[in-house]
């Protein structure tokens, strides 16, 4: 029993997007009927097939199979020399399997995703948006952020104007939308303006954005401060014309309740004033006429005072996933998920990842094992995102949060997701 294998086209180049193939060539070199199934290893098996698979060979005779190689359009398909093999297994003769080696050459591309959030601000002094880009090619590339204002009424700030982005990874930007002027009262005005995501090579990325400006006194300001005035000119007018009066009326009778004892008492310390002159002028003319003489009397009074007056369902949730993962070689993930999560169906409408230790490496937002959303330690510390419309998840549907950690050092990789939303039926 044997087998032999040959690979005519053993170098080939491929453009992501498109495919190439390669013939082999087997021979059956036993002496009895042999099967043979061919397939294809190494990192270019997952966007491979070949045809026909499975060969059954008399002794002496010989087949063809063909290998198509298909590198998808994305990060998956590495730009460079990918080597791979072409296995021949004998089910005669196991031991005499064969591997015939090659390698294929994937062209470098870049093409840029961008996406603003939210696509429409509203503001009087500034708006604020968030700029994700991604990097759907398969190589490294730097790329620029350019604004463009067809009015020119708008300034712009962003918090990295130039970045390098890493095929497959989510880049956040900060972006701020400032008016060069300001109006103080009048209808929102609308402001469009569109941001470009220019790459080195490759075609750019342009995503539509608006500011909706608003005055600077709210709508409201005005007839609230004419509905003051009108209260201001109101009570003036009920002070003058009731209140006033009234006042007046009350206090002049408070004041008259007041004088009337006191006059009384001071009308009869008069009187007790005039009868002891009265008395004093009598004892003179007594003393008098007695022929005897007197100094002049002495005597203290004491003051005189008068009186004085004075959901079960549709109920709120939220799930925090804590990292910790150790640094790997390999290109695997260290995954981890939130218990009794998937006990319910789930709509999410925010999540919040975090970076304390500004850890290096990439992490994955998984639904049931599929990769749901990927970002780069290196591109954030805190990074939160709303979604307008809810992520559903069924019954059983777990969301798993899948870390490979690239810190040196041995050192741990401790990021964290939050994710939140309601329960639904």
């Amino acid at each position: 029993m044997g087998l032999t294998a040959s690979l005519r086209e053993p170098d080939l180049r491929v453009v992501p997007g498109q495919e190439v193939s390669a013939q082999v060539n087997l021979l059956n070199t036993g002496s009895v009927v042999d099967q043979v199934t061919v397939d294809v290893v190494g990192q270019a098996s997952g966007w491979s097939t070949v045809e026909p698979a499975v060969l059954n060979l008399y002794p002496g005779e010989s087949g063809v199979a063909r290998v198509t190689f298909h590198p998808p359009r994305s990060h998956e398909a590495p730009a460079g020399v990918v080597p791979f093999g072409v296995r021949a297994a004998s089910r005669e003769d196991p031991a005499g399997s064969i591997v015939e080696e090659g390698a294929i050459e994937v062209a470098a591309f870049t093409e840029f995703t961008a996406r603003l959030d939210p696509s429409t601000s509203r503001g009087r002094r500034k708006g604020r948006h968030r700029l994700t880009i991604i990097n759907g090619g398969n190589i490294s590339a730097p790329a620029s952020v350019h604004f463009v204002d067809p009015e020119d009424q708008l300034a712009f700030r962003v918090t990295k104007p130039t970045l390098i982005a890493q095929p497959g990874l989510a880049n956040v930007l900060r972006v701020q939308v400032i008016p060069r002027k300001r109006f103080l009262r009048g209808p929102n005005q609308p402001h469009p303006f569109q941001v470009m995501v220019a790459p080195e090579e490759g075609d750019s990325a342009i995503v539509d954005g608006e500011l909706v400006q608003q005055p600077m006194l709210a709508p409201w300001v005005v007839p609230l401060v004419a509905a003051l005035v009108a209260l201001a000119i109101l009570g003036t007018v009920l002070w003058f014309t009731l209140l006033k009066p009234t006042l007046k009326s009350a206090a002049t009778e408070a004041v008259n309740a007041q004088i009337t004892p006191l006059s009384a008492a001071v009308d009869k310390a008069n009187q007790n004033a005039d009868q002891a002159k009265a008395q004093a002028s009598q004892a003179a003319s007594a003393a008098a006429a007695a022929g005897g003489g007197g100094g002049p009397g002495t005597g203290t009074a004491g003051p005189t005072t008068g009186p004085g007056g004075t959901p079960a369902l549709d109920a709120p949730v939220d799930f925090r996933i804590q990292a910790d993962a150790a640094p790997r070689t390999d290109n695997g993930f260290n995954t981890f998920t939130a218990t009794g999560q998937n006990a319910k169906p789930l709509d999410i409408t925010d999540i919040q990842l975090q970076n304390p230790a500004g850890d290096s490496g990439t992490v994955e937002i998984r639904r049931n094992g599929t990769v749901w959303l990927r970002f780069g330690l290196d591109n954030f510390r805190d990074y939160d995102d709303h979604f307008v419309v809810p992520v559903h998840f069924k019954q059983g549907d777990t969301v798993t949060f899948a870390v490979q950690c690239r810190n040196p050092g041995g050192k741990h990789c401790t990021p964290a997701l939050t994710f939140s939303g309601k329960t639904t039926s």
